[in-house]
């Protein structure tokens, strides 16, 4: 029965866990919004989900973030692909990066 309970303490553990990083994200989103309207600057989308754009996981640590950061930026460089949203596409990815990984808008 001790296995049981245990198995149900941990599963609750990880449920709360990612409430609490995706609380986190959505706070620091929407400071950034706030700073960058007091700054008068073009703010982040909070629709965006940066961590769907690179394809990690929310828990993902900056190794993780970093690593799938450089194979998209490389598939989506403008100079290496020439089709007409791949600018845009390294863009959003570029902020992506720099939001999870400094906590910071590009």
């Amino acid at each position: 029965m001790k296995n049981y309970s245990n198995k149900i303490n941990d599963f609750t553990d990880k449920i709360n866990y990612n409430k609490r990083t995706k609380l986190e994200h959505n706070q620091l989103l929407s400071i950034f919004t706030m700073k960058n309207k007091l700054e008068g600057k073009k703010s982040m989308n909070p629709k965006r989900n940066y961590y769907k754009i690179l394809n990690v996981k929310m828990d993902a640590d900056n190794k993780n973030i970093k690593k799938a950061y450089k194979k998209l930026a490389l598939k989506y460089h403008p100079d290496v692909n020439q089709s007409e949203n791949a600018a845009k596409k390294f863009r959003i990815l570029t902020e992506a990066y720099n939001v999870l990984i400094d906590g910071c808008p590009p």
